[in-house]
């Protein structure tokens, strides 16, 4: 936990927090030690990075000038590249759950488990981790010159709440018509929550008593999980493009029975946001009365 003192300027409360996060991914990134081929510590980096790409669009009011405009954006073009790689792992794993539910019904060697894995082996070099150093490096020096960027003294407290309150309304105006958004929508919808949720967790330190903020994170990291679980779903096609023109009759079924599950767990996930969202519509936020 990264601790911000909401008494000073603005601008050395934000340098403090987006220095430390990013020196922070440069540590990881930096450690011979860890192995970037697993998918275990890769998807921990994207989830750093992920983070740090909230908070910088989250303070893109401050900077006028737009000296993050370009490192933000080498951010964002790793994280997209490393897209596909995410996509195949997380397809494996729910195939893996899939193949343990029902046993019986498929041999020891699966088809459709050896096309993920060497698919994603294949990606390991489209978005390495060392092209994360230079825009990161980038980053730290720009913030330590953010106390330029504005000449009078600002409340970290109220610039928070106001900014987290305009992303929330957002969210909340989409209404809860899941049923009839198409995956474009539903995918625009998991990226804001994503957004309001790693920015609303990184400034949990400025509240205190009962709203300190813990609900709302909880119900927007609930929404993200299920809209990530269908953003699965719906981008299943493409990410087993190639396997649906194989002839191979045991791989044709594993993708039958992984399609045909996945559109019954699709309509039970609709269902289950549909609670969620109830909760998150509830859910007590430090920042409604933002002034």
């Amino acid at each position: 936990m990264i601790y911000i003192q909401g008494n000073i300027d603005i601008c050395q409360s934000l340098k403090y927090l987006i220095t430390a996060r990013v020196q922070e991914i440069l540590n990881v990134v930096n450690n011979d030690a860890i192995d970037y081929n697993t998918a275990e510590n890769f998807h921990e980096l994207r989830k750093q990075v992920r983070a740090l790409r909230a908070l910088l669009i989250f303070i893109k009011p401050l900077d006028r000038e737009h000296r993050l405009n370009e490192d933000r954006k080498k951010l964002r073009d790793w994280f997209i590249a490393s897209n596909i790689r995410r996509d195949l792992d997380s397809l494996n794993d729910y195939w893996k759950i899939l193949k343990e539910r029902q046993p019986s019904s498929f041999s020891d060697v699966s088809l459709l488990s050896k096309y993920l894995l060497d698919c994603s082996l294949s990606t390991i070099t489209i978005a390495p981790s060392n092209q994360l150093i230079m825009p990161l490096l980038d980053i730290k020096a720009v913030m330590e010159q953010c106390n330029k960027w504005s000449t009078k003294k600002k409340s970290l407290t109220n610039f928070v709440k106001k900014r987290l309150r305009s992303w929330d309304r957002t969210i909340k105006n989409k209404g809860d018509s899941f049923d009839l958004m198409d995956k474009q929508e539903l995918h625009i919808l998991r990226i804001k929550c994503k957004n309001l949720r790693y920015t609303a967790e990184a400034f949990l330190p400025l509240w205190t008593g009962k709203d300190n903020g813990a609900s709302i994170v909880k119900a927007l990291t609930n929404l993200q999980d299920i809209l990530g679980e269908i953003h699965d779903i719906d981008y299943t096609p493409v990410v087993i493009s190639n396997a649906l023109n194989d002839q191979n009759p045991h791989l044709a079924f594993e993708i039958g029975f992984l399609r045909g599950w996945q559109t019954a767990s699709r309509i039970n996930n609709i269902r289950l946001l549909k609670k969620k969202w109830k909760q998150y519509r509830k859910a007590k936020r430090p920042w409604r009365n933002a002034n």
